[in-house]
């Protein structure tokens, strides 16, 4: 579950057992339960508030989690629209707004109820990777999602451009002879791209 999702489960059993708990310790508990689905937790909030008198420790949790089913989740996979939480962040006209990432599949088991993010007026996003034209891995991941994908619409210019640079190097090496004489290969060709895109002088 994301720390949005936790957040909002624990501010219902802190504010039903009128406890409040210091931000250090519910860091704690997020650390412990951050891997499970939101759903078994907010099950087991409901299951405590039946069954415990006084406000049930972290402890209790983790010894009862079986006692409601929680779907196996995936794990996560790398998107630089999301920051692989499975969750887009918008604001608009001061509100802020979670929707699921249309580019993974992260939110399954995590965020489930959300709606999918598309493009609306007067919604800025504010939670997606720095992009970083310099990544080789993060050039590379925008490469392969495309000009279709949301990703790339909310990508720079300058990681645009270097993806852009990437595929046609790609594409080139694809439209090669069978037998082409040695090439660096495809890693060395996006340090190659990514070297390039540098200022001058700018270091490492």
């Amino acid at each position: 579950m994301t720390h949005i999702e936790f957040s909002e489960v624990l501010r219902l059993l802190q504010t039903s057992f009128d406890v409040t708990i210091a931000s250090p310790k519910a860091d704690a508990w997020y650390r412990q339960l951050h891997e499970w689905p939101v759903d078994r937790f907010r099950r087991l909030v409901t299951l405590a508030l039946a069954e415990c008198e006084r406000f049930p420790a972290l402890a209790w949790f983790v010894k009862n989690r079986d006692r409601v089913p929680g779907a196996a989740v995936a794990p996560r996979t790398a998107c630089p629209i999301c920051d692989s939480t499975g969750l887009v962040h918008t604001t608009c006209a001061g509100a802020a707004y979670a929707w699921r990432c249309p580019e993974c599949a992260n939110w399954a088991g995590r965020a489930d109820g959300y709606p999918v993010w598309h493009p609306l007026p007067g919604h800025t996003v504010t939670s997606h990777a720095e992009w970083n034209p310099h990544d080789p891995l993060m050039v590379k991941g925008l490469a392969l999602l495309g000009p279709e994908s949301v990703a790339w619409r909310a990508a720079t210019p300058a990681m645009r451009t270097a993806a852009l640079a990437l595929r046609a190097a790609r594409s080139a090496m694809d439209a090669a002879p069978a037998e082409p004489p040695a090439s660096p290969g495809l890693r060395a060709t996006v340090r190659t791209v990514v070297q390039q895109l540098r200022e001058p002088g700018e270091e490492g």
